[in-house]
């Protein structure tokens, strides 16, 4: 038994005594680098004084999300800037690096045919994954939800950024509105977008691998382990892979072609196109391009370099303003004053407290890992020639260090993945380094660290991923045996607006009847506001919903005065509230008892599991809920209990009218 482990640990005997051979002295300080940031992430940020006033669970308990992105760029930085002084003052010594490999050209591929074969098995099987006609039949689900509303308005008329409030580019939501003028506005038709969306992004990063993957086993094994995080359960179009992919490849064009006209080219218009897609993202790539160069000129490549970095970003700008210009019009200046509110009010508003999961363990072990090899590079002296794989892990360390500006703010898997996906295809590609180089070693433990991430991630999907899977499943149960769905019942149903309701196998005959009253000739006119949760009711009742907000998420107590404001100018306005926030607001007992308010619901085993195991989203999401409950109060239940009585009920549903008016 004993010589049996001894067998299976001389493998980990060996590595270790190749890395005591490497240089002791830089994996003890490697360990420290990564030690420090356990303090210096999960308690240091308690120490400083957060926005009470904002509807966040990490402000509740105490954590402070931007100073935790400022220590992690601090000391990232000291880290890299360490590493890349002990390299040049180091003695020489023997290292085996990992070669830069084969050329491509030299690898056998797998014939044409074979690659147009999984290509389009990758695609279909994308589209059957998502197939709109059987998702119509439970949805919606989570993110849907989102996109459904704001595309329901646009229908109604109203104008993104001026009618209503949205959080993504222009490009984005409007390419989705052209996309439902055509096939009429449906669940179905939003998840056949979505289908395609999904089975696209798939196939390109198929044939993307294809380029780099001649070898059809390995190709497959990096494509599902890329797919993990690409895989959108959440059901929204702002988590469809399209949005973090493109990024990667503009980086990995720059990367490859730093210098040729076709790449500043390419690079600037696909960049103004991600800039008017989702500036956020488009603002992070183009400073991670800029990084490229800037390492050029840092290693002493020559000032020319200043030139492609320079039209990368007028031209990609200019772009970007033709495309957002084209697309609102008048109102670009609305968009721009709607993007900075929402970005600088998330940076307080929507945080989870920091907490080590075993997902974030591993996240920040592979970015240590990339500082210590990047403070390497950076410390070698002499000229070298840069390669792209150097260019590539470079700008993924300026990815990741950016975006964890958004992964510390929310603090769960989706938002720490994000971040890093640059560097995950900087260690998993084939791309030659000269500068960054590292042991066979170190990338077997990154490749560990990567899988590790994966898993974790993908673990953490279980909720979502159960919701989504079961109501595919039962819309596909229901499609091939209809007698299990009562959609061929219904009768004549009238709306104001568009329903996605009746697509429904089990419609709620309560949302219904509540639909059907509000398009009856005494409301049809009256605007509609949907307080708190009831948020995404209105493509379900068929009526185009009113104020400012789009979903529950009030980002401050001024965009719930703006709610309180339009229904002091619209006094004929309707407000639909379900019966629990009835009961709360016009109970006996008056406005919410907020020590029962706080008063959070225990998490189920599996989510108290995974909330150690992959993100703490899983039990902040409750204190999250209570917060945002009670902003909704203050700035409006209050002003509803006082000046509102009701005047129908549905079931769960309640419709409240002005006093001096119903």
């Amino acid at each position: 038994m004993i010589q049996k482990l001894s067998a299976l640990l001389s493998p980990v005997r060996q590595w270790g005594s190749t890395l005591r051979q490497a240089d002791k002295q830089r994996l003890v300080l490697a360990l420290a680098l990564y030690i420090a940031f356990l303090p210096l992430v999960g308690l240091v940020p308690y120490w400083f004084a957060t926005d009470s006033s904002a509807a966040s669970a990490a402000s509740v308990l105490g954590y402070n999300n931007q100073i935790a992105h400022l220590l992690v760029v601090g000391l990232a930085g000291v880290g890299v800037v360490v590493f890349a002084l002990l390299e040049r003052h180091k003695a020489s010594m023997v290292e085996v690096e990992i070669p830069a490999g084969p050329s491509l050209a030299d690898i056998t591929r797998s014939p044409r045919s074979h690659r147009i074969a999984e290509v389009t098995i990758v695609f279909l099987g994308c589209l059957a994954l998502f197939f709109p006609w059987f998702l119509s039949k439970y949805g919606p689900f989570l993110e849907d939800t989102y996109f459904l509303t704001v595309l329901h308005r646009m229908q109604g008329g109203l104008q993104p950024y001026v009618g209503f409030e949205s959080l993504y580019g222009p490009l984005m939501i409007y390419s989705a509105h052209l996309w439902i003028t055509l096939t009429g506005y449906s669940a179905v038709s939003y998840y056949a977008l979505l289908a395609l969306a999904e089975a696209t992004q798939f196939a390109i990063l198929l044939v993307v691998l294809q380029r780099y993957f001649p070898t059809q086993r390995v190709r497959i094994g990096v494509f599902v382990l890329l797919s993990v995080f690409l895989f959108n359960p959440l059901l929204g179009l702002s988590w469809n892979g399209l949005r973090r992919l493109l990024p990667v490849y503009i980086l990995i064009l720059v990367a490859t072609h730093p210098r040729s006209r076709w790449t500043v080219l390419i690079a600037s218009v696909f960049l103004g196109v991600l800039f008017a897609y989702s500036h956020e993202f488009g603002a992070m790539t183009l400073l991670c391009v800029l990084a490229i160069y800037g390492l050029m000129i840092l290693r002493r490549q020559g000032l020319v370099n200043l030139a492609p970095a320079a039209v990368i970003a007028s031209a990609s700008l200019v772009i970007w303003f033709l495309i957002t210009s084209l697309l609102l019009g008048d109102d670009f200046s609305a968009y721009i004053r709607s993007a900075w509110y929402a970005a600088s009010r998330f940076s307080v508003e929507a945080s989870f407290p920091f907490r080590w999961t075993v997902n974030s363990l591993f996240v920040f072990a592979l970015l240590c890992l990339t500082i210590v090899v990047v403070g390497r590079g950076l410390g070698k002296r002499g000229l070298v020639q840069l390669s792209s794989g150097d260019y590539l892990l470079f700008a993924g360390l300026v990815y990741a260090l950016i975006g964890l500006k958004s992964g510390l703010n929310r603090a769960d898997m989706w938002h720490l993945a994000v971040p890093m996906l640059v560097l995950i295809f900087a260690f998993v590609f084939p791309l030659p380094r000269t500068l960054f180089t590292y042991s066979r070693n170190t990338g077997r433990l990154a490749m560990v660290l990567i899988i590790v991430v994966a898993a974790t991630y993908f673990a953490g999907l279980a909720p979502s991923g159960s919701f989504y899977g079961m109501g595919l499943l039962q819309g596909l149960k229901d499609s091939v045996s209809p007698a299990s769905a009562n959609v061929m019942e219904l009768g004549e149903v009238v709306t104001r607006a568009p329903s996605i309701e009746i697509e429904r196998s089990h419609p709620n005959p309560d949302i219904l009847a509540l639909g059907a009253y509000l398009a009856q000739p005494a409301q049809i006119d009256r605007p509609v506001v949907l307080y708190n949760r009831l948020w995404a009711l209105d493509k379900r009742i068929g009526v185009y919903k009113s104020a400012y907000p789009t979903d529950d998420f009030l980002l401050s107590d001024e965009s719930g005065h703006e709610v309180r404001a339009f229904l002091q100018e619209n006094p004929y306005a309707l407000v639909v509230l379900d019966l629990a926030e009835y009961d709360k607001l016009f109970g006996q007992s008056g406005l919410t008892d907020y020590a029962e308010s706080n008063r959070i619901y225990p998490a189920t085993p599996t989510k108290r599991i995974l909330g150690w195991l992959s993100s703490i989203h899983f039990t902040a999401a409750e204190i999250e809920r209570v917060e945002k409950d009670k902003r909704w109060e203050r700035t409006v239940g209050g002003y509803l209990a006082a000046e509102y009585s009701k005047i129908a009920g549905f079931g769960d549903f309640v419709v409240l009218a002005r006093k001096d008016i119903s």
